[in-house]
């Protein structure tokens, strides 16, 4: 697997946390987020998946 990106956005649309990730299975820290909602973006081969995250 080649690599791919993960973003995070906030609910303001900032991009407040960048990883850049390879291979099949990967950890995310996200300790570092404030509690709020944000969406994640996965960007992979020029197609870009997106699921939303609320952490409280």
């Amino acid at each position: 697997i080649d690599s791919y990106r993960v973003d995070f956005v906030d609910s303001y649309s900032r991009n407040v946390k960048q990883v850049v990730l390879s291979g099949p299975e990967n950890r995310v820290n996200i300790q570092d987020l404030h509690p709020g909602y944000y969406v994640v973006l996965l960007r992979y081969n020029g197609e870009v998946y997106s699921n939303k995250l609320i952490l409280e």
